[in-house]
């Protein structure tokens, strides 16, 4: 565990009934008075990581117009369910 005044990494272990238990860190955030979870990080996998990753593949691909087009469809499919 890590805190100073606005950041904070949070460490955790999550138990499976069958296998070992795995770390599972919280990176965090202070704002708007109160604490906020920004990055999920397991096993040395981070969230933030991965989305960047397949992000900057995806604009490259596609270009940044068709790619935030499919952001805005995404968004939308998801309010809708």
């Amino acid at each position: 565990f890590f805190r100073n005044k606005t950041r904070a990494l949070v460490r955790t272990f999550v138990s499976r009934p069958k296998g070992p238990k795995f770390e599972v860190y919280y990176r965090m955030h202070y704002k708007n008075q109160r604490w906020q979870v920004y990055d999920v990080v397991v096993e040395g996998i981070s969230l933030v990581t991965i989305y960047q990753r397949v992000y900057t593949k995806r604009v490259k691909e596609q270009g940044f117009d068709v790619f935030l087009q499919g952001l805005g469809e995404q968004k939308a499919v998801s309010f809708s369910q």
